[in-house]
C-alpha cells in the first residue's frame, strides 16, 4: 500500500485538496452594529439606552429620547459613522508570521504539528465594515408629533468556517484519512455587499392596558429599501468524504447548496461604476418598544431586520446531491493526467450549476435590554448608567448568528462632556469580547470612538481579533425651556 506523501512534494494532494475545495463550498458574523459607536462601546448593548440617531437599528422606539437629557436638540446630522471588525478563533499574528512570514518556507514537522496543534476544530473567521454616508434624525416627540429619521448604511463583510481536517490534509497528506471519513460539514462561508435606504418614525403612546405603571411607552418602526451589489453563501453543505485504504481512490458524497449573485457592474473592469445596479432588491422592517418602570430605570424590545432580499443579476444555484468517486491517485500523474482529472472534476461542477433566481432572508434577530441611569434613579449627582441586552439571532446570514448573546455596558459621565464606556460580550458569533470607548459630547457637536475587542491589545502577537468605530454627529435646534 502507498499513501501520499506531505503536501508540498507532491501533485496528488494538491489535487485532493482541489478536489475537497471546489466540490464541497463554504459558509458565514448582524447582532452586533459595528458601526453604532456607542453601543460597540458598552458591549453591544442599547435596547433600553441609546438614544436619538445612535438608536437606529438597535431599537428604533428610543428614537422619541434625545440623546442625553442635557442635550437636548430636536435635529441631529451624522458624519459617517463606520466600523471595522476582523476576527479568528484561530489565526493569531504570531501564527499568521510563522505560516507566511517567508516566502516559499518549507515546515519542519514540528512546525506542521505547531501549526496544525494552534486551530480549533472549526477555524472561524469574519470580517465586517459598515458606513452610514447620510443620517439625520428630527425629534417632536415632546410635542406629541413623532421623531423622524431617515439614513442611507453600507454594510459589507466575509465569513467563513473551515473544518480541521482541511489542514490536516495539506500539512500531513491524505495518510491520515486512508479507510475513514473526512469531517468537512461544518466547512461554510458567506459573503456580502448590501445598502439600506431606512426611513424610521417612533412616538410616545398612552400607558398600554397590558404594562399599568409604565412610564414613557414609546412605540417605533423603521422600514428599508435594501439594494444588495452581490452575495455567495452556503445554504445547506453536509457533505461527506472517504479516502480508500491504498488511498488510490476517494469517495465523495457531495450533498450541498451554492448561491451567487453579483450586480453586473462589477463582472469586470470596464464595467464597474460606483452607481452599480443592485445584484438583489428587497425591504426590511425593524419594531420596537420602549418605556420606564420606574425613573431612571428603562426598558426596550425590539425585532430588527424582517424581510428578504431577491437576487436575480447573474444569479447561480451549484447544488448537488449524491456520490463522486475519483480513482488513480497511486498511478504515475502527468501532466496530461492533473489535467484530465481537473477538466473532470470542472464538469462535474458545471452540471450542477444552474442560473436561476433565489431569496436570502435578512439577518433577523430580536433584542431585549434594561438600563438604569442612577442619576434619575437616585435623583443625585451620580452620572452613572449601566445597561444589559439579550440578542437572540434567527439565522445565519449576512453574519448573523444563531448563537445568543449577551451584553452588560457602563457608562461614566463623571467628566462632563467627555463620557467613558465599558462593557463584556458573551455569546454571539464571536464569544467573548470586552469593549472599551470613550466620547467628546457638547451642546451642539458629538463624536464616540469604541472597539469591541480591547482583550487583543493585551494579548500581543497572540491577538486574534481588531475592531474599532467611530461615529460624529452634529445637533441643531435647541429647545427653547432649556435655553
Amino acid at each position: 500500500m502507498r499513501l501520499l506523501p506531505s503536501f508540498h512534494h507532491c501533485w496528488r494532494c494538491v489535487l485532493l485538496a482541489f478536489i475537497v475545495a471546489f466540490i464541497i463550498p463554504q459558509r458565514s458574523l448582524a447582532q452586533l452594529s459595528i458601526d453604532n459607536s456607542t453601543s460597540a462601546a458598552m458591549g453591544s448593548t442599547g435596547a433600553a439606552f441609546t438614544n436619538g440617531f445612535p438608536a437606529l437599528g438597535i431599537n428604533p422606539a428610543r428614537l422619541t429620547h434625545f440623546e442625553h437629557p442635557d442635550r437636548r436638540l430636536r435635529g441631529t446630522v451624522a458624519f459617517a459613522p463606520f466600523g471595522v471588525s476582523a476576527s479568528s478563533n484561530a489565526l493569531s499574528i504570531s501564527l499568521y508570521n510563522l505560516i507566511f512570514g517567508t516566502e516559499g518556507k518549507v515546515f519542519t514537522e514540528a512546525q506542521k504539528q505547531e501549526i496544525f496543534n494552534s486551530f480549533a476544530d472549526v477555524t472561524r473567521a469574519s470580517n465586517e465594515t459598515a458606513v452610514t454616508s447620510l443620517g439625520i434624525s428630527l425629534n417632536y416627540a415632546d410635542l406629541g408629533i413623532g421623531s423622524f429619521a431617515f439614513s442611507i448604511r453600507d454594510d459589507a463583510g466575509a465569513n467563513f468556517g473551515l473544518n480541521k481536517d482541511y489542514l490536516a490534509l495539506l500539512l500531513f497528506g491524505n495518510e491520515s484519512f486512508a479507510g475513514r471519513r473526512m469531517q468537512i460539514s461544518d466547512t461554510q462561508a458567506d459573503a456580502w455587499w448590501n445598502r439600506s435606504y431606512t426611513v424610521s418614525f417612533a412616538r410616545f403612546t398612552p400607558e398600554p392596558r397590558f404594562a399599568k405603571g409604565i412610564k414613557k411607552f414609546a412605540v417605533g418602526a423603521s422600514v428599508r429599501l435594501v439594494h444588495s451589489f452581490g452575495y455567495a453563501g452556503t445554504e445547506r453543505n453536509s457533505s461527506k468524504v472517504f479516502t480508500s485504504l491504498s488511498g488510490d481512490s476517494v469517495s465523495v458524497e457531495a450533498n450541498y447548496r451554492l448561491l451567487s449573485s453579483v450586480s453586473e457592474n462589477f463582472q469586470s473592469e470596464q464595467s464597474f461604476t460606483p452607481l452599480a445596479s443592485p445584484a438583489g432588491t428587497g425591504f426590511g422592517a425593524d419594531v420596537g418598544i420602549s418605556g420606564e418602570f420606574d425613573k431612571g430605570i428603562a426598558f426596550g424590545a425590539a425585532l430588527c431586520d424582517l424581510g428578504a432580499v431577491h437576487y436575480t443579476a447573474d444569479a447561480t444555484i451549484k447544488e448537488r446531491n449524491g456520490l463522486i468517486t475519483f480513482t488513480g491517485f497511486n498511478d504515475l500523474l502527468t501532466d496530461g493526467k492533473v489535467q484530465a482529472q481537473l477538466d473532470s472534476l470542472r464538469g462535474l461542477i458545471e452540471e450542477s450549476s444552474r442560473k436561476e433566481s433565489f431569496t436570502v432572508g435578512l439577518p433577523a434577530r430580536f433584542r431585549f435590554g434594561v438600563a438604569v441611569r442612577f442619576d434619575e434613579w437616585l435623583e443625585q449627582s451620580v452620572p452613572v448608567a449601566v445597561s444589559l441586552d439579550y440578542v437572540q439571532g434567527f439565522n445565519e446570514v449576512y453574519g448573523n448568528s444563531l448563537a445568543p448573546l449577551v451584553g452588560v455596558g457602563f457608562e461614566s459621565r463623571h467628566w462632563p462632556g467627555v463620557p467613558l464606556r465599558t462593557g463584556l460580550r458573551f455569546g454571539g458569533a464571536q464569544g467573548f469580547g470586552w469593549s472599551l470607548g470613550v466620547g467628546l459630547d457638547t451642546p451642539y457637536f458629538a463624536a464616540d470612538f469604541s472597539t469591541r475587542n480591547v482583550e487583543s491589545i493585551f494579548r500581543g502577537q497572540s491577538a486574534t481579533a481588531i475592531s474599532f468605530g467611530l461615529s460624529m454627529r452634529l445637533r441643531f435646534d435647541r429647545l427653547r425651556e432649556v435655553d
